[in-house]
C-alpha cells in the first residue's frame, strides 16, 4: 500500500466515544497542597493532535505517529491505523485522501479468525489498533492488535523497507489469545537486546495482566511460553506495556486501570523475562493498589490550566540524538476527544539516592512538547517561585503546590542543591519524616498559558512511603530576552559562527537600550531565539577614528559620526571584525579589529585599512573579507562609486595595490553597494544592491573581476545593468509586506550556508533581522550560464529546513514571484502573482490557464523544474526545502531559484499554499 502525505487542509472534530473499565475507589483525601483545581472549560484542539489513541513513533526523514483510529468528522471511517507526519515532533500533517494504513487487514484475515477464536465476537466490533513501530535491520516493522472487546484477540504486524514512501507487506498473525486463557493478545510493544540478537515481544491489557514472549528473530514467531510480568492482585485492568532497554536494564512501563484515573508505572529488570519490580524493589506482580507500585505519570493539571484525564498508552521513543520522548493520548475534562501528548523523557540516575541507587528512573515531563531548548540552566536559575505537584493515583495528580526557593539553598519545607552537569535538583525536606527528592530540571514551553519558556522537572520521591514520581514547575518566562525585540534595531548585519552563532550589526536604535556608538553584538543556539550582549568596538570613534575623519572632510560634525557595516571573519586563529565609520559624506574609513575568541571575546583595534574621500572614486564602507588560496581580498563600497575590491597583505591586513572596480551600474544616479564576497565551487560571487531595493548576484573566476551576472552581463565595466537579483522587498498574499530587505552577509557552517540580512516591514520604522537558508542552485539542464547560483530561501529560518521533499509533495497551489525590478525600496514584489497549481500528472497550470507547462522534481538534488511553451519558453529551476511559514504558523515547501530562459534572468521563488493561505 502506498501512502502519498499531503498537508491536512481541513479536519473537523469528532466526539468519540470510548470504552473505558470504571472502578469505584475508596475514598482519600489528598495530602495539603495537592487540592483538585478548578476545572476550566476544555481547550480548543488543534485537529491535527486529536482524535489520537495509542500513539506510536518512529523516524526516517520524517517522524510519523501512528495510532488506533479514533475517527475523524469529515473521513469515512475505515477498519485502519491512523498516519501523521511532522518535521519536529510538534507541526503535524495528515494523509490527505489516504489517512489510514493497514485498513484490509480485518477483512483479509483477521476478521475470520476473530470469529474462529470466539463465536460470540459481535463482527461490527472488530477494530484494529495499539500499534507498535520499529525499525529492525534495513525493514520497518509495525506490530498490532485486532480485537472486539472480548478476550479474543490477535497481535499481527507488517513490514515495510521506508515510511518515507512505505509499500506495507501484512506478515499476519504471530500471537493469540481466545476465551479462558490467561493473558489477551492486545497492545503489543516489541524490544530487542543491546546486541539485537534477541528478540521480545511484550503484550496484554486485561485482567491476566502484561505478558512477554521471545520470539524467534528470523520468524518474529514466538520462540518460547509467554511469562506473566505485571499484574494486580485483584485481577483488575493492567496492561498497554512499553518496554524498551536503557542504562543497563530492561524497562517496563504499564498501565494500571482506575476508570478515568489510569496511571503509568515503572519497573525495570536485569533479564528481559523478568521478573520486574519498581526502583525501591516492590515486585510488579499482584500489585495490591496503586500504592505499592511506583508511577511516573498519571492524569493532571497545572495550576489554573487544563484537567487531563484518561493519560494512558504511552510509548517510548528515543530520537537520533538521543533523547527520549513519551506519546501517549488524554482527554482534557469536559470533552470526549482523545488527543495527541508528546513529553520529554529525562533519567533520574543519582548515586546519592537513600532507594536504588543506580536504578535509572524515567522523568517524564510535565509540559508538552514545543521543541527543541537549550539545557542551560544554572544554580542562579534555580532561585524563585514554583508549583509542585505529587503523581497520585486515586486523584488528579495537580502541579499547585506553591514552594519558594532562596538563593541560600533553603526552601520553604527544606533545603535545596543542583548539579547543573546531570540538570539534577536535590530536595531534602524536614517535612513528612524527611524527604529526598530528586528531579531532573530542564526547560519546556507553557502550553496553558502564551508558550512561554519555562523551567519544569520530572523525578521522584526517594524516601515517602510510596516512592511516587513528582512534577515541578518554575513560575515565569526564562527565555531570557523576547526574539522579536532582539531581531529589531538591526542594520546591516553579519554573522559566524564560535560555539554558538554571533550576529554583529549597526545599531539602529532598539527602543529601551541607551545608544551607543559601537557595533551591537547578539548570540544564538538555533538561529530562532537570540540573546542579547550589548556593544562592542564603542570607543573606536573616541580613540581616532572620529578626528581621522574629520581630517578628511572638515565640515563632518562629531556628533554625526557612527560605526557600523560589520563583516566578520576567521583568519588563523584569530577572528578579523572589519567596520566603517563614516558621517554621511564621501569621507569614510575602514578598520578591523581582532579577537581570539567570539565567545570570551576581547577586542584589539588594529586601525584603519582603508579611507575615501572626495577625491577617490570610491567610499571606503560596507566592507566583506574573503580568504582563498588565491590571498585576502576585502570588497567595499557604496553609492554612485560603486562596489571596489583590493587585495590585503595577508600578514599585516593593509592594502596590496589600488582598489579595483567590481560592480558598478550603467545609471550615473543608481547607489551601488552593500557587498558580499563568497568563494564557491571555483568561483568568486559578489551579491551587491541596487538603491537599497535589488540584491544582485555576480560571479567570476578571478577575485579582482570582471563580474559577470548569470545573464552574461558585465557588472564591472558599467555596460549593463545588473537584472539577475536573488532578493527584492517582497509580499506574499496575505502576509507581511517588507521592504529594505539588504544588507546581506553570509556563512558557511560545514555543509549549510546561511544569509543574514536587515528587512522593515513597509508600514513600519524597525529594522528587523531576518536569517535565512542559502543553496546553491547548479543543475546540469541550466544552460544560461555554468555559475552556481545563490537562492535564498522565501522564509526565515526556523529548524525544519533540514527535512527533505518528496516528489508527493509537490501536487497541489503554489505561490510564484519574481524578483523584478523596483524603483524604490517601498516598492515590493508580489510573490503570489502568478499562482501555480501543480497537478499530480506533472503538468501545471499559470494563474489557472494551461501554458503547455510541465514539471518534474529530482528528490536527489531537491530541484523542481518548470517547463513551459509560453513566453518564447520558460524553462525554471527551484531548489526546495520545508519551511514554517512566519505568517501563517503552518510547515510548507518553498525555495528559490532562477528562470533560465527568460531574458534577464530573474530570481523567483515558490512556496506551497497550506489551508488556504
Amino acid at each position: 500500500m502506498r501512502i502519498k502525505f499531503k498537508p491536512l487542509v481541513t479536519v473537523t472534530l469528532l466526539g468519540v466515544l470510548l470504552g473505558w473499565s470504571c472502578q469505584k475507589w475508596d475514598q482519600m483525601d489528598p495530602p495539603a497542597g495537592n487540592q483538585k483545581n478548578p476545572e476550566p472549560e476544555p481547550p480548543a484542539m488543534d485537529p491535527s493532535y486529536s482524535n489520537v489513541t495509542d500513539p506510536t513513533i518512529g523516524k526516517d526523514n520524517y517522524y510519523y505517529i501512528i495510532s488506533s483510529n479514533a475517527s475523524l468528522e469529515g473521513v469515512e471511517y475505515e477498519d485502519g491505523l491512523m498516519v501523521r507526519r511532522s518535521v519536529d515532533l510538534v507541526n503535524m500533517t495528515m494523509t490527505e485522501g489516504n489517512e489510514y494504513i493497514l485498513s484490509d487487514v480485518i477483512s483479509n484475515w483477521a476478521g475470520a479468525r476473530l470469529l474462529e477464536l470466539d463465536d460470540a465476537v459481535v463482527e461490527t466490533n472488530i477494530r484494529i489498533g495499539q500499534p507498535d513501530l520499529v525499525k529492525i535491520g534495513d525493514e520497518w516493522r509495525l506490530y498490532y492488535s485486532v480485537s472486539a472487546g472480548t478476550n479474543a484477540s490477535i497481535i499481527g504486524y507488517a513490514v515495510t523497507p521506508s515510511l518515507d514512501d512505505p509499500e506495507w507487506t501484512d506478515m499476519g498473525e504471530i500471537l493469540s489469545s481466545e476465551p479462558g486463557m490467561e493473558y489477551k493478545a492486545i497492545s503489543p510493544s516489541f524490544c530487542k537486546s543491546p546486541d539485537g540478537a534477541s528478540h521480545y515481544l511484550a503484550f496484554g491489557n486485561s485482567g491476566g495482566g502484561v505478558h512477554i514472549v521471545p520470539l524467534n528473530p528470523a520468524t518474529s514467531m514466538p520462540s518460547g511460553s509467554a511469562v506473566r510480568v505485571a499484574s494486580r492482585a485483584d485481577n483488575t485492568l493492567t496492561g498497554n506495556p512499553s518496554m524498551f532497554y536503557h542504562g543497563g536494564y530492561f524497562h517496563l512501563l504499564f498501565t494500571v486501570d482506575n476508570g478515568d484515573l489510569p496511571i503509568t508505572a515503572h519497573t525495570y529488570s536485569t533479564d528481559p523475562m523478568g521478573p520486574y519490580s519498581d526502583f525501591s524493589g516492590r515486585s510488579a506482580l499482584g500489585i495490591a493498589n496503586f500504592w505499592e507500585i511506583s508511577r511516573v505519570l498519571s492524569n493532571l493539571q497545572h495550576a489554573g490550566g487544563t484537567a487531563w484525564h484518561r493519560v494512558n498508552g504511552v510509548s517510548v521513543f528515543k530520537d537520533d540524538n538521543n533523547q527520549f520522548f513519551a506519546a501517549h493520548h488524554a482527554v482534557a475534562a469536559g470533552s470526549s476527544e482523545p488527543v495527541l501528548h508528546i513529553r520529554r523523557m529525562e533519567w533520574i540516575d543519582d548515586s546519592r539516592r537513600n532507594v536504588g541507587a543506580g536504578i535509572p528512573v524515567p522523568g517524564i515531563s510535565p509540559v508538552r512538547y514545543a521543541g527543541p531548548l537549550p539545557d542551560d540552566i544554572t544554580i542562579a536559575d534555580i532561585a524563585g517561585d514554583y508549583y509542585y505537584g505529587t503523581i497520585w493515583g486515586h486523584t488528579l495528580s495537580a502541579i499547585n503546590d506553591p514552594k519558594s526557593f532562596n538563593a541560600d539553598g533553603t526552601y520553604s519545607g527544606g533545603s535545596w542543591d543542583f548539579d547543573p552537569g546531570r540538570g539534577i535538583l536535590h530536595m531534602h525536606s524536614t517535612e513528612w519524616g524527611g524527604e529526598d527528592i530528586y528531579i531532573r530540571l530542564f526547560k519546556g514551553h507553557d502550553f496553558e498559558g502564551n508558550n512561554e519558556v519555562i523551567i519544569v522537572g520530572a523525578g521522584i520521591n526517594d524516601t515517602f512511603g510510596d516512592f511516587p514520581g513528582v512534577w515541578i514547575r518554575k513560575i515565569g518566562d526564562v527565555s531570557g530576552p523576547d526574539p522579536s525585540n532582539v531581531r529589531t534595531g538591526i542594520y546591516d548585519p553579519a554573522m559566524a559562527v564560535d560555539n554558538k552563532y554571533w550576529f554583529f550589526s549597526s545599531n539602529a536604535g532598539i527602543d529601551g537600550f541607551d545608544y551607543e556608538r559601537g557595533l551591537i553584538v547578539r548570540s544564538s543556539d538555533d538561529l530562532v531565539f537570540f540573546d542579547d550582549h550589548g556593544y562592542v568596538l564603542s570607543s573606536v570613534i573616541n580613540n581616532w577614528a572620529g578626528a581621522r575623519l574629520m581630517e578628511l572632510d572638515s565640515s563632518i560634525e562629531d556628533e554625526d559620526i557612527i560605526i557600523g557595516q560589520p563583516a566578520i571573519a576567521r583568519v588563523g586563529s584569530q577572528w578579523r571584525l572589519y567596520y566603517s565609520v563614516q558621517a554621511g559624506t564621501d569621507a569614510s574609513v575602514l578598520g578591523y579589529a581582532t579577537s581570539s575568541s567570539l565567545e570570551n571575546a576581547s577586542w584589539t583595534d588594529q586601525g584603519e585599512v582603508l579611507f575615501s574621500d572626495v577625491s577617490t572614486s570610491y567610499k571606503a564602507m560596507s566592507p566583506s573579507f574573503v580568504a582563498t588560496a588565491d590571498g585576502h581580498f576585502l570588497a567595499f563600497g557604496e553609492g554612485v562609486g560603486g562596489v571596489h575590491i583590493v587585495e590585503l597583505d595577508q600578514s599585516t591586513g593593509m592594502p596590496l595595490g589600488s582598489p579595483v572596480i567590481a560592480v558598478t551600474s550603467s545609471d550615473p544616479n543608481l547607489n551601488v553597494g552593500s557587498p558580499e564576497l563568497i568563494y564557491y565551487n571555483g568561483y568568486y560571487t559578489l551579491i551587491a544592491t541596487y538603491n537599497n531595493v535589488s540584491v544582485l548576484q555576480s560571479a567570476s573566476i578571478n577575485p579582482m573581476g570582471p563580474y559577470i551576472d548569470y545573464g552574461n552581463r558585465n557588472l564591472s565595466d558599467g555596460s549593463s545593468f545588473g537584472e539577475s537579483r536573488i532578493l527584492t522587498p517582497y509580499q506574499f498574499s496575505g502576509g507581511t509586506s517588507w521592504s529594505y530587505t539588504d544588507g546581506i552577509k553570509t556563512w558557511r557552517d560545514g555543509d549549510n550556508w546561511y544569509v543574514v540580512h536587515q528587512a522593515r516591514k513597509t508600514d513600519g520604522t524597525d529594522y528587523e533581522m531576518h536569517v535565512r537558508v542559502m543553496n546553491w542552485l547548479n543543475d546540469s539542464r541550466m544552460v544560461t550560464s555554468n555559475q552556481p547560483f545563490p537562492v535564498i530561501s522565501p522564509e526565515r529560518f526556523s529548524g525544519v529546513e533540514s527535512g527533505t521533499v518528496s516528489v508527493d509533495d509537490i501536487p497541489g497551489t503554489w505561490h510564484y514571484g519574481a524578483f523584478w525590478f523596483q524603483g524604490s525600496p517601498a516598492s515590493v514584489n508580489n510573490m503570489s502573482a502568478p499562482m501555480m497549481v501543480l497537478n499530480a500528472d506533472g503538468t501545471y497550470l499559470h494563474s489557472g490557464e494551461e501554458v503547455g507547462g510541465s514539471w518534474n522534481f529530482d528528490e536527489s538534488s531537491q530541484v523542481l523544474h518548470l517547463s513551459s511553451d509560453a513566453w518564447g519558453g520558460e524553462q525554471i529551476f527551484i531548489l526546495l526545502n520545508p519551511v514554517f511559514d512566519w505568517d501563517h504558523s503552518v510547515n510548507t515547501f518553498a525555495g528559490g531559484g532562477v528562470n533560465d530562459t527568460f531574458f534577464f534572468h530573474p530570481g523567483v521563488w515558490m512556496k506551497k499554499v497550506v489551508n488556504g493561505q
